[in-house]
């Protein structure tokens, strides 16, 4: 995650965390899996990475999977969502790390699973190239690396019925895409990660696409609707402030709202999750 403060400065408070753990544990529900299922968790002292590691849940799950001779170490760019070490695992360790920045001599080479979750929104100009390469250096010959994204890209106002209207939705969407191109921050990278991953020499192992459920419609467009306020608030009212043609801070404060009135009425904000497994050659 790059240390530019000039966009993405996300909210640090709990209602972020709270979000990243009703994430992580709808993922879960949605993939059916921690971790992809062919890649190998029964051998002792594996050594695994967790990328945008957040408030660490991913590894407090793995850890119950993995032999207790395993280490466990969660990077990110901040360290505001981390637990206290006292309540993790003794086999955990988080630390801050940028990664799109050189690595540490000692990281390379080091890891057996590197796994990364959700940095759509961190990656600049359609390229992941950048992030892409540390990644495979962290991993040891014939070592895995799991990518979990999400396709922002794919996000629309879904209503339950044709008699819901979403002109706010609808607006929303307009507006946030413009936003995100403007920014370099479009996503439609991410359904072509296997590719990427292949001409980066990797293996690739599996790549899906999921479309969130409709069990699953309710709480996923709440969390949705937090980060989109948080986005909102945090980086994008503050770019554009006092430039013509852009809508002021209230402006977007109130489309927010009764988008959220709308989503209540029974709109989701529908999303494909993305994965892929590679493997470096051994």
């Amino acid at each position: 995650m790059s240390t530019n403060k000039e966009i993405l400065a996300f909210n640090e408070d709990i209602g972020s965390a709270a979000r990243f753990y009703m994430q992580h544990w709808m993922w879960v529900s949605e993939t059916g899996f921690l971790i992809h299922p062919h890649v190998p968790l029964n051998r002792e002292n594996l050594k695994i990475a967790d990328i945008a590691c957040g408030t660490g849940i991913w590894l407090v799950d793995l850890a119950k999977k993995v032999p207790e001779t395993s280490q466990l170490d969660g990077f990110d760019i901040s360290s505001a969502h981390f637990p206290p070490r006292e309540w993790l695992p003794q086999n955990i360790n988080l630390s801050i790390l940028d990664a799109s920045a050189p690595l540490l001599d000692q990281l390379v080479g080091k890891y057996d699973i590197v796994h990364i979750g959700r940095i759509v929104f961190f990656i600049r100009n359609e390229d992941p190239s950048i992030f892409l390469k540390n990644f495979i250096k962290l991993l040891k010959p014939g070592g895995y690396l799991c990518w979990d994204e999400l396709d922002a890209g794919a996000m629309r106002p879904v209503p339950v019925s044709s008699s819901v209207q979403h002109p706010f939705c609808d607006k929303m969407d307009r507006f946030g895409r413009a936003w995100f191109t403007a920014h370099g921050l479009s996503s439609n990278w991410v359904g072509t990660l296997d590719k990427t991953l292949q001409d980066f020499g990797l293996e690739v192992i599996d790549f899906k696409r999921i479309p969130i459920s409709n069990a699953m419609a309710k709480p996923w467009t709440i969390t949705q609707l937090m980060a989109t306020q948080d986005f909102i608030e945090n980086d994008i009212i503050p770019s554009c402030e006092g430039k013509e043609g852009r809508p002021s801070a209230e402006e977007w404060r109130e489309m927010v709202r009764n988008v959220i009135a709308e989503c209540q009425k029974g709109v989701k904000l529908a999303m494909d999750i993305v994965y892929v497994v590679g493997k470096t050659h051994a």
